[in-house]
């Protein structure tokens, strides 16, 4: 059968060549809002705090991007041991169950990781006075989503 481990492994390197790019794309639109950021921080005119929640939450186009990156995160092979539990189950109902609990359980991880990392950002930014902090750990981390989705495209290559 190397006909099927050929294309087994032709659409394992298309996806890992996808998450890359996923990943620069996430970077490029990150540092373009992080510019964007500090353009509007240098002219900021006092908001009510809802009103600045709304305006300066994520861009719409970035939420889609990271939700796509998910995504294909979710077709790379270099999760699948984590899911072999599900394998060892006797029954469909139970593979299930398991799959299940492991999607929900990864969604609010993340989502409880996000929500502490952004709030301790913007916390910290209060209490050293520096309302930019959030804004240069932004950069920062678009800078490095960019470098990992390149390398990421470059092993996937090889």
């Amino acid at each position: 059968m190397p006909g099927v481990s050929n294309l087994l492994q032709g659409a394992s390197s298309a996806m890992e060549v996808a998450i890359g790019a996923s990943l620069v794309v996430i970077g490029l639109l990150g540092m373009k809002e992080a510019r964007e950021w500090k353009e509007e921080m240098e002219t900021v005119v006092p908001k009510t705090l809802s009103a600045a929640a709304t305006e300066q939450g994520v861009k719409s186009n970035q939420k889609g991007a990271v939700i796509f990156n998910g995504f294909l995160h979710g077709f790379s092979w270099d999760g699948a041991p984590s899911l072999a539990p599900a394998l060892a189950v006797a029954t469909w109902r139970g593979s299930i169950s398991f799959l299940l609990a492991y999607g929900i359980g990864t969604t609010l991880a993340m989502t409880i990781a996000t929500i502490f990392i952004g709030e301790s950002t913007l916390r910290a930014g209060e209490i050293l006075q520096r309302p930019d902090i959030p804004q240069k750990l932004s950069m920062i981390s678009s800078i490095l989503a960019l470098g990992v989705g390149l390398f990421w495209c470059f092993l996937a290559m090889k």
